[in-house]
């Protein structure tokens, strides 16, 4: 809770609207926090642009906002209001300092310029947290000491020294071996037989052969399949002289259903709905020359 003095001083205001149409504005300022009001000197024919020099004491008891509102004085009338607003004193209040604040002015929801202020909170001494240093020591609680009272050093009559005869009958342990008891562990056990893991050899057996579309433009197509396993290359069938290449085509591709070509205007052109499924280019599925035109593929 902030209880203290709070020192406002309105130092100026930048106005948006004037009052009348003939003459300046003699604009005055009224401050309050609470249920305290103060009123500022009138800055007389200083129109929008008004300066004061008040300073205004208010008593804090946790608040935290102070509301304005700024008239044209008039003698002969009654005082035209201009602006109004409010300005939040919680900076000023943690701060302990002189803090400047500008808060806007509004006039019918809109805004109207602004006013500066200059506040300095002071705290109440009541209110003060005392410093470390002002704390006082914790008294020390005197304990009354108790002599104490030497030990007894004579022993009890007739007591004898006890465990110093062994018992009767008592034998040696005995330090022979047991009977047919062998060495263990007498070879060091770098020399010791070590396991021996087998490495078994790797699957050498082929992935089962994949099936391409069969190459076109007048090439005569693949019908033996031992055939086409040795004729397996890195890249895929030709198309307008490049290659296409390796993907695994779709069976539940709509236009190819799984050849890899598809028929467009009576030719067969490779299924561009797979390429761009695999991540090639959809116009010219990974040859880098478009599928239509035969040309440098601009998106690529």
């Amino acid at each position: 809770m902030a209880v203290g003095t709070l020192i406002v001083s309105p130092k100026s205001a930048q106005l948006t609207y004037k009052t009348g149409i003939l003459g300046k504005m003699d604009p005055f300022i009224k401050i309050s926090i609470a249920n305290q009001n103060f009123s500022s000197s009138v800055a007389k024919n200083q129109g929008k642009t008004p300066v004061w020099s008040d300073k205004f004491n208010f008593k804090i008891l946790n608040d935290n906002m102070l509301t304005f509102s700024i008239y044209d004085h008039d003698k002969l009338s009654r005082n035209d209001f201009i602006a109004e607003g409010s300005c939040a004193l919680a900076n000023v209040l943690q701060g302990g300092k002189k803090v400047t604040e500008y808060a806007t002015c509004m006039r019918n929801g809109k805004s109207a310029g602004q006013v500066v202020f200059e506040l300095e909170f002071i705290p109440d001494a009541s209110n003060k947290v005392p410093s470390a240093k002002q704390e006082k020591a914790p008294q020390q609680q005197l304990t009354p000491q108790i002599p104490k009272q030497p030990q007894c050093q004579q022993p009890y009559p007739n007591q004898q020294p006890c465990y110093q005869q062994p018992y009767p009958n008592q034998q040696p342990f005995c330090q022979q071996p047991y009977p047919n008891q062998q060495p263990c562990y007498q070879q060091p056990y770098y020399q010791q037989p070590q396991p021996v893991y087998v490495q078994q050899p790797y699957c050498q057996q082929p992935y089962p052969s994949q099936q391409y579309p069969q190459t076109i433009n007048n090439q005569p197509a693949i019908k033996n399949n031992q055939q086409q396993a040795n004729k397996v290359q890195h890249s895929g069938p030709q198309y307008n002289g490049h290659s296409l290449p390796i993907i695994r085509f779709r069976l539940i591709c709509q236009k190819c259903h799984g050849d890899g070509w598809r028929n467009k205007d009576g030719k067969q052109v490779p299924c561009s709905k797979c390429y761009e499924n695999a991540g090639y280019c959809k116009k010219c599925c990974g040859t880098k020359y478009t599928i239509k035109e035969n040309k440098k593929c601009e998106k690529c």
